[in-house]
């Protein structure tokens, strides 16, 4: 499993954990993250959007 955790700089902090599936890549985990962020929590969000930061942690 990951953990990932986007950070934007007044929103504030939501975290998703990925299971991972068998041959399931962490770039495959970090699409599905990327995903549920958008559509659950902040729909403006990009890659590389200068406002969020995203961390990540096997658990």
């Amino acid at each position: 499993m990951i953990d990932f955790t986007f950070t934007h700089v007044t929103l504030g902090a939501w975290s998703v954990t990925i299971q991972l599936g068998k041959n399931m890549t962490g770039g495959e985990a970090f699409e599905q993250a990327a995903a549920a962020y958008k559509s659950q929590a902040f729909p403006a969000w990009f890659p590389g959007h200068p406002d969020v930061t995203i961390t990540m942690k096997g658990v």
